[in-house]
């Protein structure tokens, strides 16, 4: 930040204003602030800490000294009291507040007040030898607020040759307005010092060797300072921005736990809309598995039925060819059978046959005279064996014929049955026969033998 930019202001009287307005040409310049309290609130330092500017805090209260560490990690953090004598001071310490002081007195005022006051053993340190330690560098202002032991911190400064260009010390007793710094004019007045400006609280003493800054203390702050004010200094004067501010940050407050509130529903209804996501998930992830296993077995159905359609066409197509070749190898045998010589010669016998059936169904439907004059003539062969045996001779040339008439011809009420249908008589002497008749069985023997090498064959 540059010495242009406006000043902001955190210091409880608007020291660092005055401060600021002298030094403010000044490129990272170095102070030393003894009694500096807390890091933001009430501080002369940060707002020149936020310049750029370096230094030293001279802090004995635990509490400050840890804040003070823990904000300024890159400056020095004396945990001690500034006094006369080395070693160890007792040191009432009034928790979180700026009112810890080494003074007894005061402490015992504070008790009364009602302040809980509580009395610890803390290091000390000279001034003189504090200043020595920075003795190669310019100390550009020096601030001692040690609530009433101003006196004794300025004593302890010694034959110490060092000079900080300007002194800022608190002259009123604490919580007071007297005036309490005639103690310490003479021997500040010795090491070149004189009193500069006054602001009711403190002193600002500026060093002989730099007059050029003196008219920079002519008149308190100002509308012309640039400086910007932030809203955390304990000064009643800024009560009315400290309580807007403090409201402020009362309803951020309120507002961020009521947003914190918000986030925990939302976070909450997350993790519920999270679980309930991934349950579906879970359950799509099932439906999927589930709907790939039936995708799988609806593809091995239809491979099953394609390769069942496959065979059944090559079945058919095998059954097909079988009867084809079946049918083929019939009409083959039906030609063969019809162009064979026992189909030619057999002709006349079958001509025969179909005579023959027609003849006995006509007879089963003769009226019952001609049925008599039938019974007549059958009884006329049956009393002539010689004619009954040629008869049967030719008949039995027609396939069947032979033993329906035989048994037509054998048949007497009371007698037994005819030989059964198909049973061959015993060979008969053909030679009463006519030659035509002889002829025509030797054409059947021939051709019953043609056909039986044929079979064999």
């Amino acid at each position: 930040m540059t010495s242009d930019s406006p000043l902001t202001s955190y210091a409880q009287n608007f020291e660092d204003v005055l401060l600021w307005r002298a030094l403010q040409k000044v490129e990272a310049g170095f102070y030393i602030d003894i009694g500096a309290q807390d890091p933001v609130e009430d501080s002369v330092s940060l707002g020149f800490y936020e310049k750029g500017w370096r230094g030293v805090h001279v802090e004995p209260t635990q509490h400050y000294a840890d804040r003070l560490r823990a904000a300024r990690p890159d400056e020095t953090v004396l945990q001690a009291a500034i006094a006369g004598d080395g070693g160890l001071l007792t040191f009432f310490e009034i928790a979180e507040t700026g009112l810890s002081t080494a003074d007894r007195a005061n402490a015992e005022t504070h008790r009364r007040a009602g302040f809980d006051v509580r009395e610890t053993m803390v290091p000390t340190a000279r001034l003189g030898s504090l200043l020595e330690r920075y003795a190669d560098r310019a100390i550009h202002w020096l601030k001692i607020d040690v609530e009433g032991l101003e006196g004794e911190v300025i004593e302890s400064w010694g034959d110490c040759q060092v000079r900080p260009w300007l002194l800022v010390i608190e002259s009123t007793l604490p919580g007071t307005q007297i005036d309490s710094g005639h103690g310490w004019e003479a021997p500040l007045s010795a090491r070149g010092y004189r009193s500069v400006y006054f602001d009711g609280l403190n002193r600002f003493y500026l060093h002989e060797s730099h007059p050029e800054l003196a008219a920079f203390f002519q008149s308190g702050p100002n509308c012309f300072d640039n400086v910007v004010l932030s809203g955390t200094s304990t000064s009643r004067m800024c009560r009315l921005l400290t309580d807007r501010i403090g409201a402020i940050r009362h309803q951020l407050k309120e507002t961020e736990q009521a947003g914190e509130a918000r986030l925990q529903e939302i976070q909450a209804l997350l993790d519920k809309t999270r679980q309930e996501l991934a349950a579906r998930h879970r359950d799509l992830t099932h439906f999927k598995g589930e709907a790939q296993i039936f995708r799988d077995r609806l593809d091995d159905l239809y491979k099953t039925y394609i390769s069942d359609q496959q065979a059944a066409v090559m079945e058919r197509d095998l059954l097909h060819q079988t009867l084809s070749a079946a049918l083929h190898q019939a009409q083959q045998e039906r030609d063969r059978l019809l162009a064979s010589f026992s189909w030619r010669v057999t002709r006349p016998v079958r001509f025969l046959s179909r005579l023959a059936r027609r003849g006995i169904r006509g007879l089963a439907r003769l009226p019952t005279a001609p049925r008599r004059l039938m019974a007549r003539g059958l009884g006329f062969v049956r009393a002539r064996p010689a004619l009954k045996r040629r008869m049967i001779v030719i008949i039995d040339l027609v396939p069947g014929l032979g033993a329906r008439v035989r048994k037509v011809i054998d048949h007497r009420p009371g007698q037994m049955a005819a030989a059964p249908l198909g049973t061959r008589l015993p060979p008969l002497d053909l030679t009463a026969l006519p030659a035509t008749a002889r002829r025509l069985q030797t054409r059947l023997l021939l051709a019953q033998d043609e056909e039986q090498r044929r079979t064999a064959s």
